[in-house]
């Protein structure tokens, strides 16, 4: 089955996917915190807790920096992948 005029709302429709993934931050931390021992916390609310609770600016904004680092990484990896099954039109 070919769908070469869906490539690019593909694209875009992963790239949304995986961002949105990432932004778990308000659920999790309005819900439990972190949960016991930190077994439900992701990567923004253990920066939030850094950077806000423990004023620890330097390291939050390395956590923060980490996360900019594994999105991109994850959405150019989705892209090549998409144009790699992409078809001539």
């Amino acid at each position: 089955m070919k769908l070469p005029h869906l490539q690019g709302t593909f694209r875009t429709a992963v790239l949304l996917a995986t961002i949105g993934s990432m932004r778990y931050f308000d659920l999790i931390y309005v819900m439990t915190e972190g949960g016991p021992e930190n077994a439900s916390q992701v990567m923004a609310s253990y920066m939030y807790k850094q950077v806000f609770a423990s004023f620890e600016l330097g390291y939050g904004t390395t956590v923060a920096a980490a996360m900019f680092i594994i999105i991109t990484v994850i959405a150019s990896v989705a892209f090549r992948l998409s144009k790699r099954f992409e078809t001539e039109v």
